[in-house]
């Protein structure tokens, strides 16, 4: 089965959707924007790391 299939493509749109929503519940209740990367943090954190895994290696030329 492939990686990228509809299942996964799924997925992923709950996860924005998700994200919107607390954004959303963020704005209802007033939260300061640290509030906000304080409780997303743990998501912020896996997604940057998989960022860094991704990113080519870029060689030093002298």
């Amino acid at each position: 089965m492939a990686f990228e299939n509809d299942t996964n493509r799924g997925r992923v749109l709950k996860m924005v959707e998700t994200l919107q929503l607390i954004l959303k519940s963020a704005q209802s209740n007033r939260a300061e924007d640290t509030d906000i990367q304080n409780l997303l943090r743990p998501l912020t954190d896996e997604l940057a790391g998989l960022v860094v895994a991704a990113a080519p290696t870029v060689a030093q030329t002298c």
